[in-house]
């Protein structure tokens, strides 16, 4: 994104953790020079080296290279315990329907097409498990409280121009 002009705020929901903070915070001060960058987010409080452990930037070198690049973090707001019932939620949904889908899926494959299902499910059927087990996980509101926070940030971009730089 080339913008053709500066913005006073950038707003970004859960989309910080896809973006390399070497790429990030040098497009936000491009983008927004003397502006804000306001974001929702989850963060990683806790490397367990586990699936769940993996998404998202950790809290402390994203606030690092905030502060390396300069833009002020101005508020912050834990919201971990909020995003609680909808994880719960989630996680219901998954247990009672997504795993039940793929099972119910599987049979009718198997029943109608035994040699390529047996086929699919030697290539496939350990990887599809794996991810169904996996975002089960993800959704596990303990697990989530566990290694990461969701947090909302307001950061003040520095203006260049006003700084000298």
């Amino acid at each position: 994104f080339e913008p053709e002009h500066g913005y006073d705020l950038i707003l970004m929901s859960e989309s910080a953790q896809y973006i390399w903070l070497d790429s990030l915070f040098p497009r936000v001060r491009r983008v927004a020079p003397g502006g804000h960058l306001l974001l929702a987010d989850y963060f990683v409080v806790v490397n367990d080296g586990s699936q769940a452990a993996r998404s998202g930037h950790p809290l402390d070198g994203f606030l690092e290279r905030a502060a390396e690049y300069g833009c002020e973090l101005r508020r912050r707001e834990d919201v971990t315990e909020q995003t609680a019932p909808t994880l719960a939620l989630a996680s219901s949904w998954l247990d009672r329907y997504g795993v039940k889908i793929a099972a119910v899926l599987a049979e009718r494959a198997d029943r109608r097409h035994p040699w390529l299902y047996g086929l699919g499910d030697k290539l496939f059927g350990g990887r599809v498990r794996r991810k169904l087990e996996q975002e089960r996980t993800l959704c596990d509101p303990e697990v989530f409280r566990r290694l990461k926070r969701y947090e909302f940030m307001l950061f003040g971009v520095p203006d260049d121009a006003a700084a000298g730089g």
